[in-house]
């Protein structure tokens, strides 16, 4: 699988929405001009959500000819033209596990692991 990403070379964009993600789906069309990719994975749902707008608007087929995938699950992947496949991250277990280290004097060294969850929908094509 070859990944097209974007984000390392526009961070300023990282809290990115759908007109984002339009802007990243025509980069998305050029490179594959040059490329077989796979796959695009997208930094947010928003973002994912224009890509593959662009992506049907220019007859790509998701997932027949690339397939995309979100990190976050917000409510409208699962309505969306195209169900997104997302890898849900425990964010507010994290916050809580910081705050509950916010209060103490000394604070030691801890390591505390957060599992990701993989939810698979239509936008991928092997993980249904």
């Amino acid at each position: 699988m070859i990944v097209l990403d974007f984000l390392r070379a526009d961070m300023k964009r990282f809290y990115s929405n759908f007109a984002v993600g339009r802007e990243y789906g025509s980069m998305v069309i050029e490179a594959l001009k040059q490329t077989s990719a796979t796959a695009v994975v997208s930094h947010n749902c928003q973002c994912a959500q224009g890509i593959i707008q662009v992506l049907l608007e220019n007859n790509i087929k998701d997932p027949e000819d690339l397939s995309v995938i979100c990190f976050g699950d917000i409510e409208s992947n699962k309505y969306f033209s195209v169900s997104i496949t997302a890898i849900k991250v425990p964010v507010f277990e994290m916050i809580n596990e910081i705050i509950n280290h916010l209060g103490i004097d000394s604070i030691e060294k801890s390591r505390h692991i957060f599992y990701s969850t993989l939810i698979p929908r239509k936008s991928t094509s092997g993980v249904q």
